[in-house]
């Protein structure tokens, strides 16, 4: 599967979760709140060494998808998404490299 294709079905994804979601009375934020501390708690076990791999993946991409569908419903596209995370990496790599000399 071409990397174009997995943006396509994870664009329908969001739509389509936006538009669950816009049927309720709950805001996406709350949605978002609720996984990362999901997320919070399966770390902490991985810091006690009670963790579990793909506990901490499943609950990452849930948070990644809640997130992808508040940012959806506020106007902004997969593409502005990774638009911006590539900027950000690159801001921190400059910054690293500054530090470093």
């Amino acid at each position: 599967m071409r990397i174009t294709d997995r943006s396509s079905k994870l664009d329908k994804a969001i739509i389509a979760a936006a538009d669950v979601n816009n049927q309720v009375d709950t805001p996406q934020y709350l949605y978002v709140i609720e996984e990362m501390s999901e997320l919070t708690k399966e770390l902490i076990k991985v810091q006690r060494g009670k963790g579990d791999d793909k506990k901490v993946l499943d609950e990452s991409c849930d948070v990644l998808l809640t997130i992808m569908t508040m940012l959806y419903q506020y106007g902004a596209h997969t593409s502005d998404v990774i638009d911006a995370i590539v900027f950000k990496s690159n801001r921190a790599v400059e910054r690293l490299a500054e530090l470093s000399k």
